[in-house]
């Protein structure tokens, strides 16, 4: 699904979960291989540590066009297409009973039967299909683990026994859930180039978060973030980058923001799973700017009078002045003055 912030919102990622132990099934003589999955066409997940998540709830709002795609290797030559089938950990496929037609079927049987490539042996099949019946994408849930089953057989529904030169399987899995919002320790912070926003864990063990700060809109009041939101998709610009579940913070540079004195921008958080389910955004988080003062700065709010001449740090390329040498002599002066004018 689509979701956009139409305002110049730039997201800090800052860094995923080992997948359940395979049921102990007995292997069949196929094997198969998830080597690449695709969205609305384009290509998402092939490296190893992509394709070892499970199928997250984007994935699964856009199950229809989400395709994946598999190898296959010692398929009898004769067989052109497979005979697919899904069942959970606990349910054996290679089973004749769990195939039965009636109520002692278990195992789901999906409703394509997809043509092996002529080339490289692969196939393709929707994430539709493959959860066509189960409940994998119900968000609230835990992570389902499940088992695709190819049965070489030449039939569309193969009810009958089975060798195991016929099948083979492979393990995925269906994680729809996001974590909570995190919840952030401050509903307002200021400061120059260091301004600070913290939040607790939100529970879960393998989280990143990312920082969502809206710079666009003008003021916090105008921003487009809302609080309990999807999180923005549209984004230009990564701040920062920061990995570890532990990483509960972020420091911001309002200069680096483009933020000009006292100009306010809003900022939201999210967590994110190892399965790349992002949380909703949220409570809004106002940041200001606000420039560090310098000496000058205090002599004059202090004083009234303008800064000695000499007080203000040298252009690059020059000699320093010895000046500001001086200026803890003359704070630690201008402090004896005052208790003397008290007297």
């Amino acid at each position: 699904m689509t979701r956009t912030v139409p305002s110049l919102l730039m997201a800090v990622a800052l860094g995923l979960a080992p997948r359940p132990a395979a049921a102990q099934f007995t292997s069949g003589n196929i094997t198969l291989t998830l080597f690449q999955v695709m969205e609305d066409g384009v290509v998402t997940r092939t490296s190893d540590t992509d394709l070892g998540k499970a199928l997250n709830g984007i994935q699964c709002d856009n199950a229809a066009n989400v395709m994946l795609n598999f190898t296959t290797n010692n398929v009898p030559s004769a067989i052109l297409f497979l005979d697919l089938w899904v069942g959970t950990p606990s349910e054996d496929c290679s089973v004749t009973e769990s195939r039965t037609p009636g109520d002692r079927r278990i195992c789901s049987h999906l409703p394509q039967d997809p043509v092996i490539d002529a080339t490289d042996g692969s196939f393709s099949v929707s994430l539709a299909d493959l959860i066509a019946g189960s409940t994998a994408c119900d968000t609230g849930g835990s992570e389902v683990s499940l088992f695709l089953w190819a049965l070489a057989t030449g039939e569309s529904e193969t009810t009958g026994d089975i060798t195991t030169a016929q099948y083979g399987f492979v393990q995925f899995a269906v994680d729809p859930t996001p974590p909570a919002a995190p919840v952030p320790n401050e509903t307002a912070s200021s400061g120059d180039t260091a301004i600070s926003i913290t939040w607790p864990a939100v529970g879960e063990i393998d989280v990143t978060y990312r920082a969502y700060v809206d710079t666009a809109s003008g003021s916090c009041e105008a921003t487009t973030l809302v609080a309990g939101a999807p999180a923005p998709v549209d984004v230009t610009g990564i701040i920062s980058r920061r990995t570890g579940s532990d990483a509960r913070s972020i420091s911001l540079n309002g200069a680096s923001l483009g933020l000009t004195d006292r100009q306010s921008a809003a900022v939201a958080i999210t967590a994110v799973d190892a399965n790349d389910n992002e949380s909703p955004i949220s409570q809004i988080v106002c940041i200001t700017r606000v420039p560090t003062a310098g000496f000058c700065d205090v002599y004059a709010a202090d004083t009234g009078e303008s800064c000695p001449q000499g007080c203000s740090v040298s252009p690059p390329g020059t000699s320093p002045s010895p000046l500001p040498l001086l200026v803890p002599f003359a704070l630690i002066a201008l402090g004896l003055s005052r208790r003397r004018s008290r007297r």
